[in-house]
This record gives C-alpha cells, structure tokens and sequence, in this order.
C-alpha cells in the first residue's frame, strides 16, 4: 500500500490530474490572478479534516466557488487526501507536544507558474502554565465576603468552585462542593470576591486560549486558594513533501480542436 507521499507524487504525474492543473491554470488567467493555488485543510481535536479555504494569488479568497465550476475533479482530488490522512495516513505525520493538541493542517500549494508543488503539515497546541495566589480571610476582616465565608465554615471544613474562560469570555461556576462533595450555591459576595482576584492577579484570564482553574476556600488553613492554568498556543510547522510539476495547458486546445 502507497503512503502519503506516494500518493500525491503519483497524482502529480497522473496525465488526468496535469490536465486539471492546465484548466486550474487557465481559470486563474482568465481571471486576471496569479497561478498560485494555496489549499488549507484543517480538523480539530479529532475531528476530520475539511476543506476550510481554497485561494489564488493577489489575495483572491473566494476561489473556490470558481474551481467547483471549472475543475471540480481537482477538488475531489483534494478530498482524497484529506480522507487518506483522516484514516490511513493519520500516523504519518509527526506531531511531537507535550501540550494539548488544538488543531492541525494540511497545506496544498501549487505554484503553476513556476510549476512547483509543496506540502506543509503545521499543528496547534496549548502549553499551560499553572500558577496561584492565597488570599488570607484576616484581609479580607469587616466585609461581606467575610461574614459569608465564615457562615460557610461553620458547618463546612472546605468549598471548591472552578472556573473557566476563553474566545473573550469567561464565568465561575454557580455552583460549588464542600468536602463531601455536596453542591452549594456560590453568594454573590463570594463570586465577587473571586472575580475580583482573577482580574487583580490574572488580567486577561478569558481572553484568546484562556485559562481554568478553581477557588478553594480552606476552612481550617482560613485561606483562598486561586488556582489558574493559564493557556498559550503553540505551533510547530514543517514541510512534508516538495516536487516539480508538468503540465500542458496547449491540451486543453489540442482537446478542444
């Protein structure tokens, strides 16, 4: 069985796909574009990869509409290597992270002037970088946060409540655990009080990745704990696969006469 890279090398000499890199080509000049073709194929997480932007150079984003019409075989083409990746070739390209793998993509670019192909794999991930703050209860003496945690650790030894927030937004759970893991509603003092110390300690905590964490309200220790994963994505990029390409686009008059 071929792998990925014979795969496309394969297509790339296939005279049936040279034909539909000629009608590629033709449709970019009649266009008045450049022949530079950039397909992004992207998944998330485990999903499978689609088809997200097909573009043409000098910055022509809707170009795949144009290809559909044109040179639809040339799209079901791209589909298949999608499809190869998604099942059979889903080991074959490396991904090395210790962090939380986001997404990863699959670039096909065919520079039809110069008549060159490249492969591009690029993948997403996020690093987490875990910190805390403590907040003891005697700074906190003569509010109404204090009255209310103190009501709380009367009859209870600790309470956890976690957090989570990204894309520019951001909430505290309504709800928190004691010891027993029994739920108890989160008083409006306290939710306060902790978003209060998320924007003082950790500004930004829900904007972009965003970050998770949990409040910890230690009876016995008469502390706040703020515990916080903060999150950044990284990506790593490599070039799979380059090669020339032929193509004859006086075919396509040889054809038509």
């Amino acid at each position: 069985m071929k792998n990925g890279i014979e795969l496309i090398e394969s297509k790339l000499k296939d005279p049936k796909f040279q034909l539909e890199l000629a009608k590629l080509y033709v449709t970019c000049r009649l266009h008045g574009k450049k022949p530079y073709i950039e397909v992004e194929c992207r998944k998330y997480y485990d999903d499978s990869y689609t088809l997200e932007s097909l573009s043409a150079g000098n910055g022509w984003n809707n170009f795949y509409d144009e290809v559909e019409k044109a040179v639809p075989n040339f799209i079901i083409q791209i589909q298949e290597f999608m499809e190869y990746y998604d099942n059979e070739g889903i080991d074959e390209l490396e991904v090395s992270t210790d962090g939380e793998l986001n997404s990863e993509v699959l670039y096909f670019i065919f520079d039809l002037k110069e008549k060159e192909f490249r492969f591009h794999h690029e993948y997403y991930y996020y690093v987490t970088d875990y910190r805390g703050t403590t907040t003891e209860f005697e700074e906190i003496e003569g509010t109404s946060v204090y009255d209310d945690i103190m009501e709380f650790c009367s009859v209870n030894k600790e309470f956890k409540v976690d957090f989570n927030g990204g894309g520019d937004s951001g909430y505290i759970e309504s709800h928190g655990e004691n010891e027993n893991s029994e739920r108890f509603e989160v008083p409006a003092s306290i939710e306060d009080k902790f978003y209060r110390m998320l924007s003082d300690d950790f500004g930004g905590w829900e904007i972009n990745e965003g970050s998770q964490g949990s409040f910890t309200i230690d009876c016995e220790a008469k502390t706040i704990q703020l515990e916080i994963g903060l999150n950044e994505e990284s990506s790593e990029s490599n070039e799979v696969f380059r090669s020339t390409i032929e193509f004859d686009v006086n075919i396509l008059k040889k054809r038509k006469d």
